[in-house]
């Protein structure tokens, strides 16, 4: 049986511009035609569109499932918690995601026959001995799967064939000269960055890097990175780095609401707000209000205790607007930016990802480009076989109904009529 949505606005995620009073037609899990509404389709469960604007599914191009929340990995988090954060993903709309490094227990969940996104991972962090996530991550994690050291660049091409022998969809490293605190790391050097980064192409695997300096990103632009993940937190890309990154393809990931919200939720308490806090695992509210008076005490020129980036407070409180600054020069000079939130962690949570795109509309994308960024962009930054993120014939059809004011506001994101999942509706 066909399922056709009528009288519907329209923006496919493609770029193109919205258009009204328009038919899509889905059958055998694809979009099957698009049409004006004048037009008839016989036989099919119908769904009026009228007042409403039909996006493609969000995809999340940069998650941590075994997070949620807080200011360290798994706080709270127990195996049916994992699950219920899953179905608040895809009933917020998020219909595919990228993991960018849980654990090899992510294989159990890529099959797992429960209401969930779509899932992608990369499964590890590919770094050198000592470098980035040593600074915070303990080594329990290490041992679980979530990171893997290698040095030389036969151990690294190993590395990336184990992963691509697993069926990863990303190879996931870091592009780091520094810790959080302006000590020196052991990051790549070219030679070794270069080999990663070969190794992945030749297995047809995208890499995405994590970096959060400025000073970094034009080594991840001349080794062939495919995607860089965060915004900088410590100053303004220039003109000809973003240039740099741009020639070389690189699809920019910002996850700006990660610090965004984590300010915001410190400032303002959230972690005491019944509305904020309903549903929450306690140990989770009870680490959010430990954070929080940890940073409410914390003198301007000290880092936030226990928090997992040590940053002073008073730097931590830069970087929403340094990464906002970074994003609107990307978008300036022509780049492809793609969505990706980071969560959950501090205060950005599993659910639709509302500020994120808010964000990404004030950095300079218009309203259309921002649901681009959600869909077609943020596919190209791994490899996968299905046809996703736009509303085209033979495309997936992953879908959401939404207010169609959503032209003018990001805010109307947060109003999610229905969600369809590869041609099923989730709700």
């Amino acid at each position: 049986m066909k399922t056709v949505i009528s009288n519907v606005r329209l923006i496919d995620g493609t770029g193109r511009a919205a258009r009204d009073g328009m038919t899509v037609a889905i059958e055998g899990g694809r979009f099957t035609r698009i049409t004006p509404s004048k037009v008839s389709i016989a036989q099919a469960q119908r769904i009026d569109g009228t007042g409403k604007a039909l996006i493609p599914g969000l995809i999340d191009a940069h998650k941590h499932i075994m997070n949620n929340g807080g200011d360290h990995m798994a706080v709270g988090l127990t195996p049916r918690g994992v699950f219920d954060n899953l179905a608040t993903m895809l009933r917020g709309g998020v219909t595919t995601i990228l993991d960018l490094g849980s654990a090899d227990i992510i294989h159990v969940l890529r099959h797992a026959p429960v209401v969930r996104p779509r899932i992608h991972t990369a499964i590890s962090i590919v770094t050198n001995p000592g470098g980035y996530p040593a600074e915070y991550m303990p080594r329990r994690f290490y041992r679980m799967g979530a990171v893997r050291e290698c040095q030389s660049p036969a151990q690294i091409r190993r590395t990336v064939r184990r992963l691509a022998r697993v069926g990863v969809s990303a190879i996931k490293t870091a592009v780091v000269s520094r810790t959080f605190d302006g000590k020196p790391v052991r990051g790549w050097s070219d030679a070794q960055l270069n080999a990663l980064t070969d190794e992945a192409h030749r297995h047809g695997l995208m890499v995405c890097a994590h970096l959060t300096y400025a000073a970094d990103y034009v080594q991840a632009a001349r080794c062939g990175v495919d995607s860089v993940h965060h915004a900088a937190f410590d100053g303004v890309i220039t003109d000809r780095v973003a240039d740099e990154l741009i020639e070389a393809g690189v699809v920019f990931v910002p996850t700006l609401s990660l610090a965004s919200l984590l300010i915001d939720g410190m400032q303002h308490r959230w972690c005491y707000d019944p509305q904020f806090t309903a549903g929450l695992p306690p140990a989770l509210v009870r680490n959010m209000r430990e954070f929080t008076t940890h940073y409410e005490q914390c003198p301007p020129d000290e880092p936030v205790p226990g928090f997992f980036v040590s940053l002073p407070k008073r730097e931590w409180e830069a970087v929403p607007e340094n990464q906002l600054r970074n994003v609107a020069t990307y978008i300036e000079r022509g780049g492809t930016i793609a969505l990706g939130t980071d969560s959950a962690l501090g205060f950005s949570l599993h659910g639709t990802p509302v500020r994120e795109m808010e964000l990404m509309v004030e950095a300079g994308l218009n309203t259309v480009e921002a649901i681009q960024a959600a869909g077609q962009n943020a596919a190209r930054v791994f490899s996968h076989k299905e046809n996703i993120g736009t509303i085209t014939p033979g495309a997936l059809a992953d879908c959401l109904l939404v207010p169609a004011e959503i032209t003018e506001s990001m805010t109307h994101l947060a109003d999610i009529s229905t969600v369809i999942q590869g041609g099923k509706v989730i709700r």
